[in-house]
């Protein structure tokens, strides 16, 4: 399954103001990658420079991005795992959690503004199937310039990349 067909990373790069990526995207097999239990694509996404606090040197930081597709083999497995999921990123401090309801069985988007990184990870379950969209920017707190979006924006982009319509392609494609 080519992961990166499921999802447009070009609304998140519009926003993020990128002149392109530093890797990817790129589809990366089963067994293999961030997430070997499931197919995924892959990207580090360029952001402008930045200076510095210093003000002396533009630094880029980047945009990592995963999205994953991860078949279990009981549905108890797979609320296990979501569970598991969802904890280890509620455990971050400041992390902020909300329900994302949908036509999947039931969702979680995830949000985290901390000094070092931004994260944003995305979360739904559809029967024994995650679907995961994870994406880490390194922050922009110790730097003048600032990201050309805040982090709700960034996060709205996300959330509108976990598309219903795709869901049924990935079980047709993961049972087959």
């Amino acid at each position: 399954m080519d992961v990166c067909s499921l999802v447009d990373l070009q609304p998140l790069s519009a926003l993020l103001q990128s002149p392109g990526y530093e890797y990817g995207p790129k589809s990366i097999p089963k067994g293999t990658g961030v997430d070997a239990g499931g197919p995924q694509c892959a990207a580090q996404i360029k952001l402008p420079p930045l200076r510095s606090v210093s003000g002396r040197q533009a630094t880029t930081i980047p945009a990592r991005i995963n999205v994953a597709v991860v078949m279990y083999s009981t549905l108890d497995e797979t609320n296990t795992q979501f569970e598991a999921r969802t904890k280890q990123s509620k455990d971050l401090p400041g992390t902020v959690a909300a329900d994302f309801p949908g036509t999947w069985t039931r969702g979680m988007v995830l949000s985290n503004n901390g000094d070092s990184d931004r994260l944003i990870y995305v979360l739904v379950q559809t029967d024994r199937l995650l679907v995961k969209i994870e994406l880490q920017v390194e922050s922009d707190h110790y730097y003048l310039d600032k990201l050309p979006a805040t982090l709700d924006q960034i996060k709205d982009q996300v959330v509108a990349m976990m598309r219903d319509d795709a869901y049924p392609s990935v079980q047709t494609a993961l049972a087959g």
